[in-house]
């Protein structure tokens, strides 16, 4: 639908405002120990962690979840495979149930 005419727009929005926030990010991050594309809140997990459980995060674990961009820089990407090669890896995924 599109936004012009979407019957609650500001509600949306807010929910949308909310999901980007840095605090929204944090929890997000602290829950499912998945980096952010919220640089901020990327930047901040480690106090935000101390003070949520008051000790300090062990930055070996910081780095599996936020590698730095030199380990980033070594890792490769496969953005675009071919249909074939989508459809075993669905398959695959199917069949250990995910």
């Amino acid at each position: 639908m599109r936004s012009q005419t979407s019957q609650h727009k500001e509600e949306a929005e807010a929910w949308i405002n909310f999901m980007a926030s840095t605090e929204a990010n944090l929890r997000n991050m602290d829950y499912i120990w998945y980096a952010s594309p919220n640089a901020e809140a990327l930047e901040t997990y480690p106090a935000y962690y101390e003070e949520t459980y008051g000790e300090p995060l062990d930055p070996a674990l910081y780095e599996i979840m936020a590698p730095s961009q030199e380990v980033l820089d070594r890792c490769e990407a496969y953005l675009v495979l071919p249909a074939e090669t989508r459809t075993l890896y669905n398959d695959l995924w199917t069949q250990l149930g995910i």
